[in-house]
């Protein structure tokens, strides 16, 4: 449970991020700024989160979020 996690250590406060992005943008600039930020934290990126406290995306989730991000044209 991401809520109600047992064992010794564990840290029951959970949250969800969200990211509200359009796929057709005004601004295709900043679209592609933020594809390409986006692009790196779930490659490069995830390979930090442990050493900053966070738990990187699951690998079956990744592929997902690419197919979601490769939508907004930049």
């Amino acid at each position: 449970s991401i809520t109600n996690a047992r064992g010794k250590g564990v840290y029951p406060v959970t949250s969800f991020t969200w990211l509200l992005l359009y796929e057709s943008p005004d601004d295709r600039r900043r679209s592609r700024l933020m594809v390409e930020f986006l692009e790196w934290a779930l490659a490069d990126g995830q390979k930090l989160a442990p050493e900053l406290g966070y738990a990187p995306l699951p690998e079956a989730i990744l592929p997902q979020v690419r197919d979601a991000v490769r939508r907004i044209k930049k």
